[in-house]
């Protein structure tokens, strides 16, 4: 509050914006706005999830002037403006499966899919009241240079606003200060579907959550965007949240919106959110143009079963927390264009088995020799999705890669059928003095079903010497 006190006291010695007052619009059937936007979801059900979406070519106009009922709260009637909108598409994140002995991410994005909504605006004041998205989209991961089909993610929030949110006060003059509140009201269901498994791993959830929240707002002051003249509006929320809006008077709406450190109790959290305006027009727009959605790029065969949560065997390594990695282990590796690996085998791949070779670039190191640790998958079959450990082990201890730590660690794979994965570096560093003689290095390479230790296919080890 004593921030935007301060920001008003600021505005209020300028005359010249004093005299800069923005009257409420009314908005005609069929008036339209191009926007971009993207916004933060975190999901915290049986799936857990980070997502942020961008929305791009989204179109929305102005369908009609009813009278809306909320569904939550006072069940309040407003008359609002109805816009709809549609448009392309897109996001990233990551989605966590605590199916296995271990947790482990897939690292995702969500090709070009359309996108539909509806925003409720009150005729009078340009109150938010109420908007909704519906969107259904495929899933891909990132498997060395390419992305792979691995499921699908459905979702059709709506949130209300009771009272309606009053970002404006309109008559609008720079410098006015003002207060407010709003119980905010999250609900819908949602559908994430993992289909590495059989049957495909599956959360889907309905969800309905509210947070009460009160704000204060300051008229802070005059700023061209994109050669549009806007006033700035900043809101400060008592739960931490912070909204910048930029009213655009040429547009009759918002320039930009951007929200940020939302929350509410609920399983699905629309934590930012932010849009620019671009074109706009008051007459029925001609549709925009779109472009295709892309299609996934692979729908991987192969399908392990469902993951149990597994007991493991006396087989697997027991790491504890005391032991201390050898200095010369670098902690973040640099990975950069190696030579072939000398990649030495525990067996013989068969030509019909999945496996995996681990090697170095030579078999004893001393001082200013680069170490370089490569693996070599090969698979003659179909798609696998695996799970790859990498292991340092040395006087009976063990570190995992990718961080090099002792407790079990490893890396989710799509290893596309019919081919090999050639000299991936894990591990590089330029040796350093050695006092005395290492014997007895040895690096592991194994591949196992996700969620369970089950070996796939053929795994590799090698040894080496410093000195």
């Amino acid at each position: 509050m004593t921030r935007m006190v301060l920001i008003g006291l600021t505005v209020l010695v300028s005359p010249a914006l004093l005299a800069q007052t923005f009257d409420c619009p009314t908005w005609s059937i069929g008036k339209w706005w191009d926007i971009d936007s993207s916004f933060d979801v975190v999901i915290s059900g049986e799936l857990p999830a980070e997502l942020t979406f961008h929305e791009v070519d989204c179109r929305l106009s102005v369908f009609g002037i009813e009278n809306r009922t909320l569904t939550h709260g006072s069940h309040a009637s407003h008359q609002v403006y109805i816009l709809r909108y549609s448009g392309l598409l897109h996001g990233e994140g990551a989605i966590r499966y605590d199916g296995g002995p271990f947790p482990f991410y897939f690292q995702v994005r969500i090709p070009d899919t359309t996108v539909t909504g509806e925003i409720w605006i009150d005729t009078q004041t340009l109150s938010l009241v109420a908007w909704s998205r519906d969107l259904t989209g495929r899933l891909e991961s990132i498997q060395g240079t390419a992305w792979e089909d691995i499921g699908e993610i459905r979702m059709n929030p709506t949130i209300e606003y009771d009272p309606k949110w009053d970002p404006y006060t309109f008559p609008i003059t720079v410098g006015d200060i003002w207060l407010g509140g709003t119980d905010v009201y999250t609900f819908g269901d949602y559908r994430i579907a993992l289909e590495l498994f059989s049957p495909d791993v599956i959360d889907q959830q309905s969800y309905d959550g509210v947070e009460s929240d009160q704000y204060s707002a300051v008229a802070a002051g005059i700023e061209m965007i994109d050669e549009v003249e806007t006033i700035r509006i900043d809101i400060q929320f008592d739960s931490g949240a912070e909204s910048g809006i930029w009213y655009a008077p040429d547009l009759t709406w918002n320039k930009r919106l951007e929200s940020s450190g939302m929350m509410n109790d609920s399983i699905f959290n629309l934590t930012a959110f932010r849009y620019d305006t671009g074109e706009f027009g008051d007459t029925p727009a001609t549709p925009q143009p779109t472009r295709t959605p892309i299609p996934p790029t692979v729908t991987p065969t192969a399908r392990p079963t469902t993951p149990p949560t597994p007991t493991p065997t006396g087989t697997q390594p027991t790491p504890t927390a005391t032991y201390t990695l050898p200095p010369w282990i670098p902690k973040t590796p640099t990975p950069t264009p190696t030579p072939p690996a000398s990649a030495t085998a525990t067996s013989t791949p068969g030509d019909e088995v999945i496996s995996i070779q681990i090697g170095t670039n030579q078999p004893v190191f001393s001082e200013g020799d680069s170490f370089e640790l490569l693996t070599t998958i090969t698979n003659p079959l179909e798609s696998v999705f695996a799970m790859e450990y990498i292991i340092l082990e040395f006087e009976g201890m063990v570190w995992f890669w990718p961080d090099w730590t002792p407790g079990i660690d490893g890396q989710f794979r799509i290893i596309p059928g019919d081919t090999q994965l050639r000299d991936e570096t894990i591990l590089e560093f330029i040796c350093p003095a050695i006092e005395s003689p290492i014997d007895g290095i040895r690096f592991w390479a194994i591949l196992t079903e996700p969620g369970t230790y089950r070996v796939l296919g053929e795994y590799g080890s090698c040894s080496v010497r410093f000195e």
